[in-house]
């Protein structure tokens, strides 16, 4: 396949917010005493039996009366596309974003398809599961199968220092299934 757009070095993609209550499920059936259970229970409620986190019960109460937009984590800038876009523009490469993956999946296809991209970096600074990260590689090899796909940040090293190296290297080659793992 023969790419039509621009070249782009790294392509970055941003937070994946997916189904709130339907990640809460797999986090839970990990089991309650694992540390990702216990990371997400300090970042959500109950009301009315359904998991909510701040801002969608925020907007459950307050932004949803009035005809105001409701708040979404995916029209904030990422701060780590930010930083990483800047390290490489300074260093003379090119670079692309796609900031929230949930929102912006019909653009990060016809990237996928149209341009010629070297890589994609994921940032991971929200993920305590690695659910978002499966998803999003699944949709980026669906439409580009030969991009080389680079992970880090806080997933990728609070993996590295919590895993034992056996359980580490089964997570990252058959479950992650990603190019390249950056712990730094």
């Amino acid at each position: 396949v023969i790419a039509m757009g621009k070249q782009i070095d790294c392509l970055f993609i941003g937070h994946n917010q997916g189904d709130f209550a339907e990640y809460e499920k797999k986090v839970r059936e990990m089991g309650d005493h694992t540390g990702a259970f216990r990371d997400l229970n300090f970042n959500y409620i109950h009301y009315n039996d359904n998991p909510y986190t701040a801002t969608a019960i925020f907007n459950l109460f307050y932004m949803n009366k009035g005809g105001n937009k409701p708040l979404n984590l995916g029209e904030t800038f990422s701060a780590a596309i930010a930083y990483l876009g800047t390290y490489l523009d300074r260093r003379g490469f090119t670079f692309d974003y796609i900031n929230s993956f949930q929102e912006e999946k019909e653009s990060l296809a016809a990237k996928l398809v149209q341009d010629d991209i070297l890589s994609i970096a994921i940032t991971t600074t929200l993920y305590i599961t690695m659910f978002p990260i499966i998803e999003i590689i699944d949709f980026i090899r669906r439409y580009n199968p030969g991009v080389k796909i680079i992970l880090g940040g806080p997933f990728v090293s609070t993996q590295v220092r919590l895993q034992d190296s056996s359980t580490l290297e089964y997570m990252f080659k058959h479950q992650v299934e990603a190019d390249f793992f950056v712990n730094s």
